[in-house]
């Protein structure tokens, strides 16, 4: 671990932090006295004594308190309470710079009130010049009680008086806690990714270490979660832990993760989103490059264009109103068509529309826009098995699912239709591979009257107990992404179960989540246009959520089961 200093410089004129400052925001209101620059008590009011102002600490103003009746002490007082909610187990810190004559015992005090009564003095004895309070650190007992600050001189006689400046009450950062779970996976033959669940104590950022090193390899900002060690050696192992920093600490190392880089590399990318292309008659087309916030599918396409990906995945709804082969060859074919040649493709519910609310033309339950658009650009995997639209390949190491999530026009999903019996087949047959699954409607959602597309779930029920890593969908009009879900949907152990992500942001109109509480598993969420980036490396994968405008608005890596 690197060690870190702090240091204060002083230039001019004597400047003095107290512990407070540095602990956090001054919960005092004008605890220094200076009001808007020309001086002020405002905040502050005297106990068997009078206040006036005076010169400070350093220039500037202080407080002078003088004692004005007889009494075992005189104080002054914080008006309003410092801390009006108290967080139990939170430590409160006090400090402050005082004057008084030589041999008069001044003290801090703050006083808990509410469900617990409790208290805490920090004493000091006057030398006749400026001096600091030594530190008050007090660990509150109940949550929504109130603390007092008080400073007051104890065993005064007549004429005594004493000056405080730079009074300060703050809630503890507490000490940073380790960053938890740390896990590394190879992604390629030169890049180790690494992920961990964050420090208590709102780190600065986060300390990189390889092997052992006393220097950290890289740096993370204190928001990330995630760090990929890139230009490593084909075929290295490299064990790493990671440190979480402030400008005052750093934690203890987190726990050590290894992983060893494969010898050759087979990793793949994939860039994947769905609910695509407006339909030409939408009056915010716009001749294709839309406008007052819709038919953004030319930017998603740029945006896609931007990297470099071995297949592109349209999770459904590639066409709207109803998916007619007019509509596909004029918007889709403009916009995300440039990437025909590589994309695997599932058909979404406005493309098996039968009628159009636009007046779109062309329409057909059966897909017939759909099927024929990509038969006729030489992408013949998408008719799937027997014409209807699901399908499986090998990509790299992985193994990749196409399902038709238009039930009805295929004879349904339930467990023992077609394409269901089909599916665990192809599980069966594929029992060792790291596998995807993709198609339009997402069987979990926090949007949707149910949470998601029901007639979906023997269909995830399937994927979950076959261990299949990850499923991508569409449908819903924003990007949401789930822990491991079991084959109920319910949150699994981390390994245990399959992840969902939907990426509905392919271009046509956004979605809201509005008020709608998070579900069980739920994990990110966000609006925006984008696509989903996704590194299908042996053994695991990455993947960094990718927003129009050149945001990652998510990214993560996981290993595989």
């Amino acid at each position: 671990m690197r060690a870190r200093a702090m240091a204060i410089t002083l230039v001019a004129m004597a400047v003095v932090t107290t512990s407070a400052d540095a602990a956090g925001t001054n919960l005092l209101a004008n605890g220094s006295f200076e009001g808007s620059g020309s001086g002020s008590l405002s905040g502050w009011k005297g106990q068997n004594s009078s206040l006036s102002l005076t010169t400070g600490d350093g220039g500037g103003f202080a407080a002078k308190v003088t004692r004005t009746s007889t009494g075992s002490s005189y104080a002054i007082v914080a008006s309003a309470k410092p801390v009006k909610s108290t967080t139990a187990g939170t430590t409160y810190t006090a400090d402050g710079r005082y004057n008084a004559p030589a041999g008069k015992t001044l003290c801090l005090k703050l006083k808990e009130t509410g469900s617990a009564s409790s208290s805490k003095d920090s004493c000091a004895t006057g030398t006749g010049d400026w001096a600091t309070f030594p530190e008050l650190r007090y660990a509150a007992l109940a949550t929504g009680d109130a603390l007092t600050f008080t400073v007051r001189q104890t065993k005064p006689v007549a004429g005594d008086a004493f000056t405080v400046d730079n009074l300060s009450v703050a809630a503890d950062a507490g000490v940073l806690t380790p960053p938890g779970a740390l896990h590394a996976s190879a992604s390629s033959s030169t890049e180790i990714d690494l992920s961990w669940t964050a420090s208590s104590g709102a780190p600065t950022g986060y300390d990189v270490f390889r092997d052992g090193g006393a220097s950290p390899v890289a740096t993370a900002p204190g928001s990330a979660t995630t760090y990929s060690d890139t230009g490593l050696d084909p075929g290295s192992t490299h064990t790493y832990t990671v440190t979480a920093f402030t400008s005052t600490q750093e934690s203890a190392p987190s726990n050590e993760a290894t992983a060893t880089t494969p010898a050759t590399d087979t990793s793949v990318s994939i860039a994947a989103a769905g609910d695509i292309a407006c339909n030409p008659a939408d009056p915010n087309y716009n001749g294709g490059a839309g406008q007052n916030g819709f038919c953004q599918q030319g930017a998603t396409a740029d945006l896609i264009a931007q990297g470099s990906y071995d297949r592109v995945l349209a999770l459904g709804d590639e066409q709207y109103d109803c998916g007619s082969l007019a509509a596909f060859n004029t918007s889709y074919d403009a916009s995300w068509g440039r990437f025909v040649g590589k994309t695997l493709p599932v058909p979404g519910n406005h493309e098996a529309k039968a009628t159009s609310d636009v007046g779109e033309t062309g329409c057909s339950k059966n897909q017939t826009g759909y099927f024929t658009y990509f038969a006729n650009h030489g992408v013949g995997i998408a008719a799937g098995v027997n014409g209807n639209g699901y399908y499986s390949v090998d990509l790299g190491s992985w193994h990749l699912i196409a399902i038709n999530s238009n039930c009805t026009a295929i004879g349904g999903c339930a467990a023992g239709s077609p394409q269901e019996t089909w599916l665990r087949g192809d599980l069966a047959a594929h029992p060792n591979q790291c596998t995807v699954a993709f198609w339009h409607e997402a069987a979990w959602s926090t949007t949707g009257t149910s949470h998601g597309v029901t007639a979906m779930r023997p269909i995830w029920a399937d994927l979950a107990n076959a261990g299949v890593e990850l499923v991508l969908a569409g449908h819903f009009h924003h990007y949401e992404r789930f822990a491991d879900l079991n084959a109920s949907g319910q949150p699994a152990t981390s390994g245990a179960g399959t992840r969902e992500i939907i990426v509905g942001t392919g271009g046509e109109n956004q979605g809201a989540f509005g008020n709608a509480s998070p579900i069980p598993g739920s994990q990110v969420r966000t609006s925006g246009y984008g696509a989903l980036a996704v590194t299908l490396a042996t053994g695991g994968y990455t993947w960094r959520y990718l927003q129009v405008g050149g945001a990652t608005a998510d990214s993560g890596s996981d290993t595989c089961h």
